[in-house]
């Protein structure tokens, strides 16, 4: 398969695909008209697929051959940032046309790629030896639209072998892809205490019952988990970074709440000691200080580590380097950011990459999620290039060795609850 030559070809297709995405960006779980693109394109090129309710759509492609079947995909929301008129050195090529709302994460991008690796592999099922589900997920933004999908996936019995994504990356010129051995992003546990205690006047503190001295304490002791409880070699990290209670100095307030987060990257060794060691603190609390303590954190609760397959990242790697380049391969480490691709983890191995896209001359190289991000286009035809040669070499081989082990049954439950 000409995968190179397939990609050129398309080339104006996706910088098409991507600038109306671009031009038409809509918010997690109002993406109306974004699928209804997606969906219009896909019965053009001849894929079949679903919608899921408050999911997204999967699109499937059936190989004229037998064998496994590879998941790809794509996040198609965006974020509310104003879109300036430059990029960090240039006018845009494209610019939102909906106010207050812009492509700041490059998902523009992600579907516009997947879009286009879809109809490349349509276009050459005869040759596939197995099947491709294309996957267009709504809300990846805090949106928690994922759990409908996997939901879905689980009650219809829709198995895949492996699973692969890919995220715009401004740590990587063009032309570099980064593959993570192992962590690529953190697991997160949202930190969402609620404490009731009992209100009253500032001068009478024993006539109350301060809910802030119960919130002092499990702020304090929430913050000595990581070194109590967690080995030091173990990557977590704990922020508070919301404590509100009471309005007035002479006021002893009913509650008030305690938010920020935890990011790790093994469940095991760090996620699960951390829900158990707050678990009980808040418990302790609420018996020392004779208040109500809400933990709203439980297993079903943030988003899982995105731990690339250990085998399928080297795979992974071999693969881009032989059907792109020798010098493909661009340094990367793991972040601590949080991607819902994580989920598709779950069910089967999965290795998740990041595309290169900066630029200097062209202006692209900013944060994602700052409003001076922007990318140069010719970077998605490495991406596009990546995703036919993952799934089209995943399914050529038959059979990949990776690492895979399941997940706690209590993660699985949680999606089908």
């Amino acid at each position: 398969m000409d995968i190179r030559k397939y990609v050129e070809e398309n080339y104006e297709l996706n910088v098409k695909l991507r600038r109306h995405l671009h031009e038409n960006p809509e918010l997690s779980a109002v993406e109306f008209k974004t699928l209804e693109y997606i969906r219009d394109f896909l019965t053009e090129v001849g894929i079949s697929y679903t919608e899921i309710e408050d999911g997204g759509i999967l699109g499937f492609i059936k190989g004229d051959h037998p064998g496994k079947t590879v998941l790809l995909r794509g996040d198609i929301d965006a974020l509310p940032i104003q879109e300036p008129e430059k990029n960090l050195k240039n006018v845009r090529v494209c610019r939102s046309n909906n106010d207050g709302v812009m492509h700041a994460c490059g998902h523009d991008a992600h579907t516009s790629m997947l879009m286009t690796a879809g109809k490349i592999l349509n276009d050459h099922k005869d040759e596939l030896k197995g099947n491709v589900i294309l996957c267009f997920e709504r809300g990846e933004e805090g949106g928690g639209n994922i759990m409908q999908i996997m939901r879905y996936l689980i009650e219809n019995n829709i198995h895949y072998d492996a699973a692969f994504g890919q995220h715009v990356d401004q740590r990587n010129p063009v032309g570099k892809i980064g593959v993570c051995i192992g962590g690529e992003e953190a697991g997160t546990i949202p930190i969402d205490i609620t404490v009731k205690g009992r209100g009253g006047h500032g001068s009478r503190p024993d006539l109350s019952n301060n809910p802030i001295d119960c919130i002092l304490q499990i702020v304090s002791a929430i913050k000595d988990i990581r070194m109590k409880y967690i080995d030091p070699y173990e990557p977590i990290t704990v922020g508070i970074n919301v404590i509100n209670a009471g309005i007035k100095g002479n006021i002893i307030p009913d509650e008030g709440v305690i938010l920020g987060s935890a990011r790790y990257f093994s469940i095991k060794n760090a996620g699960e000691p951390f829900m158990r060691e707050m678990s009980k603190i808040c418990k302790a609390a609420a018996v020392q200080f004779d208040c109500e303590v809400i933990n709203a954190a439980d297993t079903s609760t943030g988003v899982p580590p995105t731990n690339n397959d250990v085998k399928l990242a080297e795979f992974t790697r071999q693969v881009l380097q032989k059907d792109i380049s020798p010098d493909i391969i661009g340094p990367v480490e793991p972040q601590l950011t949080s991607e819902t691709f994580s989920h598709y983890a779950m069910l089967a191995p999965a290795v998740y990459i990041n595309l290169g896209v900066t630029n200097p001359e062209y202006g692209s190289g900013a944060e994602l999620h700052s409003q001076w991000f922007d990318m140069d286009e010719t970077a998605m035809k490495y991406g596009v290039m990546a995703l036919v040669s993952l799934a089209y070499e995943y399914l050529e081989a038959g059979d990949v060795p990776d690492c895979f082990e399941a997940p706690p049954q209590s993660m699985l439950d949680a999606y089908v609850k």
